[in-house]
């Protein structure tokens, strides 16, 4: 790390709004394991850490007036922290799932097919332990539930034809579910 530089924003949640602190690592030495392996076409946009309710980001990565910026990384990120204060015990997976649906919830015609695509193409049901796979697989499965009355819809082109207001109420639909699961048992660790 070379250089970072610190701001604080406010971030709008569902029921909380936070403080968050990000500081932004402005230039690299080295970008790890996914810039290496991609040859430059993925790298690590950034992280949480709960103990100083902090977010890092790699400045690089992000227009900081961008949708993607704004929903993707700080309410997703954000999210985590009201999740882990609120509900200590909830699973990293559960996390995961429940940042990718208040990030569809906020969306708009600018990232939400993106948002869609990356979600489908990264989907694996086959390790509840692989979280990110995992939520995007447990989160595509609900809202195709809710959308199209079926299983999983794989297919974009049919994703493509939803509605974004469509998409942004089934998302608040699902996180109101999980919601209700969380306040029957404010101790579980999974509701995915």
């Amino acid at each position: 790390m070379d250089r970072e530089s610190i701001n604080k924003y406010e971030v709008i949640l569902p029921k909380d709004t936070l403080e968050t602190t990000v500081v932004f690592i402005e230039s690299y030495h080295i970008n790890g394991y996914d810039d290496f392996a991609t040859i430059g076409d993925s790298q690590v946009g950034g992280w949480a850490i709960k103990e100083s309710a902090t977010l890092y980001c790699n400045k690089g990565t992000y227009d900081l007036n961008s949708e993607k910026f704004e929903v993707s990384y700080l309410k997703h990120e954000s999210s985590h922290f009201a999740d882990l204060n609120n509900h200590p015990n909830l699973s990293a997976t559960d996390l995961e799932y429940r940042s990718k649906v208040i990030e569809l919830m906020y969306c708009t015609e600018e990232t939400i097919y993106d948002r869609i695509s990356e979600f489908m193409s990264e989907a694996n049901k086959a390790d509840r332990g692989n979280s990110h796979p995992y939520a995007n697989y447990v989160l595509i499965q609900n809202l195709s539930k809710r959308i199209f009355n079926s299983d999983f819809i794989s297919d974009f082109n049919q994703w493509k034809k939803v509605s974004v207001d469509k998409i942004n109420k089934a998302a608040s639909s699902l996180y109101e579910s999980s919601e209700n699961v969380l306040l029957k048992d404010n101790g579980v660790n999974e509701i995915i």
